[in-house]
């Protein structure tokens, strides 16, 4: 593998358009992931040389993310890649501290996992409010988990290993709802219902309902807007999502190293990201979220002391290429202040889940977590790595 470079380029430099990518991260098993990100990055640039600041982007917001002192480590939700290249981290590592993005007022149901047969989902629950229209009730978040996901390995690791802080940065259930899209109606500013408004924006995480609850996952990597995703199929040849996730980014991260791995899923969340259109509300909402992770660790290290080297950061991809102000240890602006909570209370319990409800809640195609989590299973005993 050819590691990414120290120089640092102009923004819209010339990317040396194929060499440079190729040269980041995309090596020889990853010949066919290549030609779909340049394809999709030639398609959807509009401006002249616009291929050329993307490409040049991408090679940079993975040198920008690996450079981070506090090692950032990006995922897909249900990927067994994922899962194992965290199992194999967290041994390697030993980390004495792990932030994870899940909703932070989910902490104290972790404990309970121990007594759980997986899938399961974390769930926050809410009916009398105080803060939200009385006709957003009832209010429910519920947080999927299962054996073969990166974010349930780092939480057993945490749960089974002495010494080990697990944290979760991720906001609040109730900033879930504070910060929902809401739609002007006909007769004036009167917000949409949650759900109607989740309805309205996918593919993306607050579309991701099942039955009154908004689904959150660790890692949902999908394109940002319908035009890329149907493109990526189609020249992929494939029907669904989950079959182009499997055959360009699964299969061959199955045997990756460390490095590699991370640069790939950083590449990938980079383009997603930067072809996401301008205005978009998911943008503007992840930004809001990765601006309230970085602020949470910095609050932990400074009120704990922790040594950042010892300090591990579960993400999605997407966030991992995030180039917001108070991106990273050293931020230029770490002054971002997290809003409070409304009066209401919040209820919180653990439920079960099945493979087929999830499939459901995110879009994926029938039978793939189940696939997941025989991919996984298989991929332990051939590794011979012990979760």
């Amino acid at each position: 593998m050819t590691a990414v470079t120290d120089d640092r380029r102009r923004p819209g430099a010339a990317a040396g358009t194929d060499a440079e990518l190729a040269g980041s991260a995309l090596t020889a098993p990853f010949d066919g992931l290549r030609r779909q990100l340049l394809d999709a990055a030639r398609a959807f640039t509009g401006e002249p040389g616009g291929l050329d600041e993307i490409l040049s982007g991408m090679v940079d917001d993975v040198d920008h993310a690996l450079a981070e002192p506090l090692e950032i480590f990006p995922v897909c939700h249900h990927s067994p890649a994922s899962a194992i290249a965290m199992v194999r981290r967290l041994r390697e590592k030993q980390p004495k501290v792990i932030y994870l993005e899940l909703c932070e007022d989910l902490q104290p149901l972790l404990t309970e996992l121990r007594n759980c047969r997986l899938p399961v989902a974390l769930q926050a629950f809410a009916s009398d409010l105080d803060g939200f229209p009385p006709d957003w009730g009832p209010l429910s978040v519920v947080a999927p988990i299962t054996e073969a996901s990166a974010e349930y390995q780092a939480i057993a690791y945490a749960l089974e290993t002495p010494g080990v802080e697990l944290v979760l940065v991720d906001r609040s259930t109730d900033h879930v709802f504070q910060w929902q899209r809401r739609e002007p109606t006909e007769a004036g500013d009167a917000p949409t219902d949650p759900a109607a408004a989740a309805e309205s924006t996918a593919p993306g995480e607050e579309a991701n309902l099942h039955g009154e609850a908004v689904g959150i996952e660790i890692g949902d990597l999908r394109p940002r807007f319908a035009e890329l995703e149907a493109h990526l199929l189609h020249h992929g040849k494939v029907r669904h999502w989950s079959e182009w996730w499997d055959q360009y980014v699964e299969q061959p991260l199955s045997g990756a190293d460390h490095d590699t791995y991370r640069q790939v899923m950083v590449l990938i969340g980079s383009l997603f990201r930067r072809l996401t259109p301008e205005g978009s509300p998911h943008l503007a909402g992840d930004e809001e979220r990765e601006r309230h992770m970085w602020t949470r660790m910095r609050e932990h290290l400074a009120a704990t002391g922790a040594d950042p080297e010892r300090c591990l950061y579960v993400c999605g991809a997407y966030h991992a290429a995030s180039r917001v102000a108070e991106f990273g240890l050293h931020a230029e602006s770490p002054s971002y202040e997290v809003t409070p909570r409304t009066g209401t209370v919040w209820q919180y319990g653990v439920v079960p889940a099945g493979h087929s409800a999830i499939e459901q809640q995110f879009g994926l195609a029938p039978g793939s977590v189940s696939i997941a989590a025989a991919t996984f299973a298989k991929a332990v005993t051939r590794s011979g790595v012990k979760t």
